[in-house]
């Protein structure tokens, strides 16, 4: 996969929080830094329940690479 596919993809994975998608562009030792917490979410759950956060606060949000 290039680097342009990976960017698409990790979008289309943002986009849709989709664990399969997630899976091919994200690695379990990746952390996440939130403001309400002093540990990093960690891993694909971590960053799912980072796009929950932010799906709930803004419903119809939707990224896109131009």
């Amino acid at each position: 996969m290039s680097h342009s596919q990976a960017i698409h993809r990790f979008v289309e994975f943002i986009n849709s929080a989709d664990a399969a998608i997630g899976s091919e562009v994200s690695h379990e030792s990746v952390g996440f830094h939130v403001p309400f917490d002093s540990k990093p979410l960690e891993g694909l759950s971590g960053y799912l329940e980072m796009l929950g956060m932010m799906r709930a606060a803004f419903p119809d949000i939707q990224s896109s690479v131009e």
